[in-house]
């Protein structure tokens, strides 16, 4: 089984989570980035190796032509969700291997930096890169490897190798505290799904109340449009106009031979 390279060693691991997700999709979908090398050893990919060996998939493997540093800077620093003591801590990490790694061509992450190129790169403040030089060259394995973990700030690392703390790191949450978390999370989420089904289940419920009243009056038009009745009450409307409209020509007839009466009243009156 080849090994991890240090500088890919630098970076934290995967959250046990992510790590099942990123397995399973290698599992339904294949490896789709390849394993690159380094020196014999896996600088990019050593998570998806880990699942292909898991998974007894032969992964495709790649070696890496140009400056290692510079490489695994590029592929991790801005795309994991690091925090600035993990970002200051990796960059030290990889810029102290300088000093012990192959000679390589020239980098930008060199261990020639300055602390201000290193918090630039870095993204953080200068007295932040100087923690992390310092914790790189003079901290023991274990508080490192807090410092990369997240398990503890650089503030507090400092504070153990000057020896104003026990040396001890602090304890890693057991598995049994990390299990609550998730149900805990997992309790939450389901509180808030639950509220939403209720309030669609409420309106689904009265888009139900409404189509079926909607359905009746369509039943009764339906029936009032296909019964004879309406077509008699149709034809009496049309025979009452038909009335109405002789009625008031006889009407307008009358009042004209009214006029006319009139009119030989007064003309009888008047001879």
């Amino acid at each position: 089984m080849l090994e991890r390279h240090e500088l890919s060693a630098a970076f934290p691991d995967l959250e046990e989570p992510e790590f099942h997700d990123l397995q399973e999709d290698i599992k339904i979908n294949g490896l789709r980035n390849p394993i690159t090398l380094f020196e014999g050893k896996v600088i990019d990919g050593w998570h998806r190796f880990v699942a292909c060996q898991n998974l007894e998939i032969e992964p495709k493997l790649i070696d890496l032509d140009g400056d290692p540093v510079d490489f695994v800077v590029t592929q991790n620093i801005h795309r994991r969700h690091l925090t600035p003591s993990q970002r200051a801590m990796a960059l030290a990490t990889c810029n102290a291997w300088r000093k012990i790694g192959a000679n390589q061509v020239s980098s930008r992450y060199d261990s020639s930096m300055s602390l201000r190129e290193l918090a630039k790169a870095a993204k953080v403040s200068k007295a932040t890169a100087e923690r992390a030089k310092k914790i790189s060259t003079k901290a023991t394995p274990e508080v490192k490897e807090q410092v990369k973990k997240g398990a503890m700030t650089l503030t507090e690392a400092v504070k153990v190798v000057e020896g104003h703390a026990p040396k001890k790191p602090p304890k890693a949450p057991s598995e049994a505290d990390q299990l609550k978390k998730v149900y805990e999370k997992l309790v939450g989420d389901h509180k808030a799904l639950q509220a939403r089904y209720d309030d669609l289940n409420e309106q689904y419920e009265e888009l139900m109340s409404n189509y079926q009243v909607l359905a009746k009056e369509i039943v009764i038009l339906d029936a009032i449009r296909n019964n004879e009745s309406v077509s008699m009450m149709k034809q009496m409307q049309l025979e009452i106009e038909t009335l109405t409209r002789a009625r008031d020509d006889y009407m307008n007839q009358v009042g004209e031979m009214q006029k006319q009466l009139n009119w030989y009243k007064k003309e009888r009156i008047a001879k």
